[in-house]
Parts: C-alpha cells; sequence; structure tokens
C-alpha cells in the first residue's frame, strides 16, 4: 500500500512538471510569433513570418497582421514594391491624378506602375483604397516573375478565367503550382483577396520560378569592427533578373534569429555586411529566394571593440561651467562614474573601471571590477572622504596660509581697544607675525605649533594657527600696510590670516581687508578653488580600454571656518 501511495505521487510530481514544462514551451513558441493574430498552427503563418523578417509586411499599429482582412491596391502595390526593390529614386511625374506627389505612397505605386506590375485605370486614377482582385494579383505575380518554364499548361479547370485578359496569367500560376484556386473549377478572379492569401500566393511564385536555382563560392568575412560581410555569386542558369539572394544570421547560442534579408545581385555578385554583433558563434544559411539549395556557413565573433568611454557627474552636486560648489570640507563628496550597457560597446560584468582624481596637491587612484549590480544600475560611486578632500585641496588650506609666511614683511602696529597699548613687531607679518616679542590682553593665549614669545609665531600647523583665544578684550589689527602685498599660494579668495583679519586676494595680490575684530573662532580658509582633475577609463576582459574620459573641475569652497 505504502509502494502504491509513493508511485501515485511521484506520478502526479511528474505530470504537473510536464504541464509546467509544456506551458512554457508553449509560451516560448507564442513570444516567437510577429503578429499575435497569426499563429503557429495558420495556414499562411510560415508565409507571413517570412515575409515579416525580410520587411516586406509590417503589419498595423496595434500589432496586429489581420490576415482576413482584404487586400488594398495600395497594399498590394507596397508590398510589390519592396520584394522587387523598386527603384523609386528617379521618379520625377504623377502617374495617376489620386496619387499625387504628397501622397504616402507615391514612390512605390509610381513605380510598380511605371515598370507595368500593377496598372491603373482608364480615368487615370489608381484608387490606391480599393481591393485588389485576385485577377489581378495572379496578373500582377505573372508579371513579376519568369514562368516561362510553365507556360506549356493544359487541362486548367478554372471555367471563370475563360476569355478574361487574366486567363494566361491563371493558367500559367495554376500549371507551376502556385495556386488552387477556391475551389468548385473557380480560381475567383473578380474576388478580393485577403492578406493571408496573398502573402500565400507570391511565397508559392518564388518558390516555383527559383527551386532549382544555386548559389556558388559562398563565404563569410569577419571584420575588425565585429561585423560580417556575407559574399558569393548566382549561377548563370535560366536567370530571369528577379533573383534575391537570402541571407539568414543566427546566434548558435540561442539559435535566435537576427538577420532575415533579400538582397539584389549585381552582375551575378552578392554581399551583405551585418552591423556590429556581439561576440559568439553563428550560423549564416544562404539561398536564392525560393530556392531549395541552402549554403550554411558558420562563423564566430571575437570581442575587437573598445567599450566606450564613461562619464562623470557628481551627486547631488550641480556643476556649472565645470565649477564644482563644496560648500565646506565638513562632507564627503560621491563621484559617480556611469557607462552604458547596450551593444556591443557596452561595459559587463568583469570589466575593470579606473579612476584617478588629481591635484597639485594629492592623488587618489582606485580600480574597480565592475560586478552585476554595477551594470543593472549603470555607475559606479566613489566617496571622496572629507580627509582625502582636504588633502587634495592642500593647495587651499595647508599651501595657502602657509605660503602667506615670510611674503608679508611690514611692521604693523596691533592696538587693543580696551587697554590703548601699543605692541610693535619687527615685521608682524613676517613668517605670520615672526619675530613677536610681546603678547597683548590675552590676543594671543595659546599657540598650535610655535610660541608666543618667539619668531614664528605661526610656524606650525597650515603655516601657524592661533587657537584657544582667551581673556579678549577684543581688538584691531591696524592693516593698512597689508594692502597691495604679493600673497603666495592663493590666487584668488578670502583667507584669515591670524584669528579674525580676512584679507581678499584677487591675482595673488591683497586688496582689501574684510575685517579684523578678535572673536575667538580658530580660523581657517573662508572662500577659494583648486583645480582637482578626473581621469577614468573602462578596460574589458580582452584588454581593450576605452577612451579616457578627463575633466579638469575647480572644486570651489565656500565656507570652511572651524574646520580644524
Amino acid at each position: 500500500m505504502e509502494k502504491s501511495k509513493k508511485c501515485s505521487i511521484s506520478r502526479i510530481i511528474f505530470l504537473a512538471l510536464f504541464a509546467a514544462v509544456l506551458i512554457f514551451t508553449q509560451a516560448i513558441a507564442a513570444s516567437a510569433e510577429t503578429f499575435p493574430d497569426v499563429k503557429s498552427d495558420h495556414y499562411a503563418y510560415n508565409a507571413v513570418e517570412e515575409a515579416a523578417s525580410k520587411g516586406y509586411v509590417l503589419g498595423y499599429e496595434d500589432g496586429n497582421f489581420r490576415p482576413g482582412v482584404t487586400l488594398t491596391r495600395e497594399h498590394g502595390a507596397l508590398v510589390f514594391s519592396r520584394v522587387l526593390k523598386t527603384d523609386t529614386d528617379n521618379l520625377d511625374k504623377v502617374y495617376f491624378s489620386d496619387v499625387p506627389m504628397n501622397h504616402r505612397s507615391y514612390k512605390e505605386i509610381s513605380g510598380i506602375a511605371r515598370d507595368k506590375i500593377i496598372n491603373g485605370y482608364g480615368d487615370g486614377t489608381f484608387k490606391p483604397f480599393e481591393p485588389l482582385s485576385r485577377g489581378q494579383v495572379a496578373l500582377a505575380i505573372y508579371r513579376t516573375f519568369d514562368f516561362s518554364a510553365f507556360k506549356n499548361y493544359k487541362d486548367v479547370p478554372f471555367g471563370d478565367i475563360k476569355g478574361t485578359i487574366y486567363e494566361e496569367a491563371v493558367s500559367v500560376l495554376y500549371n507551376a503550382k502556385v495556386t488552387n484556386g477556391i475551389g468548385n473549377n473557380s480560381f475567383g478572379v473578380n474576388d478580393t483577396i485577403t492578406r493571408a492569401d496573398f502573402i500565400t500566393l507570391l511565397t508559392n511564385a518564388q518558390a516555383a520560378v527559383h527551386k532549382d536555382k544555386t548559389i556558388k563560392n559562398v563565404q563569410v568575412k569577419v571584420n575588425e569592427n565585429q561585423t560580417a560581410t556575407v559574399y558569393g555569386a548566382i549561377n548563370d542558369f535560366k536567370l530571369d533578373g528577379t533573383e534575391l539572394v537570402n541571407i539568414k544570421i543566427n546566434s548558435k547560442a540561442d539559435n535566435k534569429q537576427l538577420v532575415n534579408i533579400d538582397v539584389k545581385p549585381s552582375n551575378l555578385e552578392f554581399s551583405y555586411t551585418t552591423s556590429v554583433l556581439k561576440t559568439g558563434k553563428y550560423e549564416a544559411k544562404v539561398s536564392i529566394v525560393g530556392s531549395t539549395h541552402i549554403e550554411n556557413l558558420e562563423f564566430e565573433i571575437t570581442d575587437t571593440i573598445a567599450p566606450a568611454a564613461p562619464g562623470i557627474s557628481f551627486v547631488g552636486k550641480s556643476v556649472v561651467g565645470d565649477v564644482v560648489d563644496l560648500l565646506d570640507l565638513k562632507t564627503d563628496l560621491t563621484a559617480r562614474y556611469t557607462f552604458t550597457t547596450e551593444d556591443v560597446s557596452g561595459a559587463k560584468v568583469g570589466d575593470t573601471l579606473t579612476y584617478k582624481v588629481s591635484s597639485a596637491s594629492d592623488t587618489i587612484e582606485k580600480s574597480v571590477t565592475l560586478t552585476q549590480q554595477d551594470i543593472d544600475r549603470g555607475y559606479v560611486e566613489h566617496v571622496i572622504k572629507t580627509n582625502a578632500l582636504q588633502n587634495l585641496l592642500g593647495g587651499l588650506l595647508g599651501g595657502t596660509v602657509g605660503d602667506l609666511s615670510g611674503v608679508l614683511g611690514a611692521s604693523t602696529n596691533v592696538s587693543a581697544a580696551s587697554t590703548d597699548q601699543t605692541v610693535t613687531s619687527a615685521g608682524l607679518l613676517d613668517g605670520l607675525l615672526g619675530g613677536v616679542t610681546k603678547t597683548v590682553g590675552g590676543v594671543v593665549g595659546s599657540v598650535v605649533g610655535g610660541n608666543a614669545d618667539a619668531g614664528g609665531l605661526l610656524d606650525g600647523g597650515l603655516g601657524g594657527v592661533v587657537g584657544g583665544v582667551t581673556d579678549t578684550a577684543g581688538g584691531l589689527l591696524n592693516t593698512d600696510d597689508l594692502l597691495g602685498l604679493e600673497v603666495g599660494g592663493l590666487v584668488s579668495g578670502v583667507v584669515e590670516l591670524v584669528d579674525g583679519v580676512l584679507v581678499t586676494v584677487v591675482d595673488g595680490v591683497i586688496v582689501d581687508v574684510v575685517g579684523g575684530v578678535v572673536d575667538g573662532v580658530v580660523g581657517g580658509l573662508i572662500s577659494g578653488s583648486e583645480e582637482v582633475t578626473i581621469e577614468v577609463k573602462l578596460i574589458d576582459a580582452a584588454k581593450h580600454e576605452s577612451p579616457i574620459t578627463k575633466k579638469v573641475y575647480k572644486f570651489q569652497v565656500s565656507d570652511v571656518v572651524g574646520i580644524l
């Protein structure tokens, strides 16, 4: 009993899995259909699919083919023009009064009329929206292809063609096994024809006249730009000038058809070059349209194309004129390196992204191997931490203040407003307060990296930092002597020389004293900018390198007071 129960359970599981596989398989088959209203079991499915893949039929805007809809004269002319690759470049006159030059199908209808495939009416009109009858279709097909091998017809069963202008055309098509009529010994010469029947007749006609024609010397050349050229010649045997060479290219990995095109030979030779193909193995199938002789050639595409150049942006920052406003140096800066993931030049999992961020003061270099997550989102982010930013902008923070040391060498008076005491320095800003011999009223309460009673007051840290100001009654620096002095290390900006003393520098010269109030704040750079260069590139698995994206930005700092 237990064994029987186990068998029953196994059978149920198997049936469930089989049903799932069957449903999945059907879903795949359905997805392969070009038009949802022409299923794989439709009698015209193969003919419609072949015509659609070549661009002969396009369907309607709703995605359907509408196989049972009556074929119009306009649509018939369009298909014939595409099949015959009618020359429409040199049309210079109006053939029909109802098809002017601005008509949407003027070129196709006029080209077909010029080549005497479909004629108009006696009143000079074409009537593009009227139906195309079965007799008219048969006559157009007869005029399109060479049916001379089938003209010895006899015993044609269609009574409705006798004595009409369609008799010979329909009889030849019957003898070539292009049509069997509509039954009851009738071809339906005056009946309308559906879109599905029209495509079926056209496909049958091509097979009838070209089935024994062959090609020769067919080759596939793989080009350096990841394209392939298929070329060869057709054998000169009963040619009628309507021969087209069909080229199909399928991916060997998934058997997906990527190319299905008809090429018109020139002097018996043909050639077709694909668009860029992904790396992998492919199969080309080449034949004359309608022929049963098919040449199969396999070829392989290897990686020869470098990735496209990445892009550079900043998260949460607008860049105007290549200026990146950092506002302050208390917040990390996130750089984003973007890349395309489309087509063969797109980034792939395993590719390497390298970037370099550099200034006169520091350089950051890093390489990242791209993951699937990176590919899915299309970018890699690089967070530049605040300490790294400070290193990059050393020309602003360290260099600027430090470079002032020894540049400003004038004797200056410092007054303490509450005491009327005056301190004279032999070169107050010679080395930034170098040689100070006395401190007053707590103006300098503590010194980082220097001695208050010795030369080089601001020698330490960033060229000297005044901090820990205590017991300050207030005071002003007499800074008149600073104007016009040249400053090294800063081209333009506002800098705090000592606690509370702000000067404006333009083109390396002090042009203004913003203020000199001692307020106890440890100051640094108030504003300025420095050039930072970012370079980024991609390297694929085949070691092909993308062009380097190189951008020079001005990292602008609006407020870094209190960062030290």
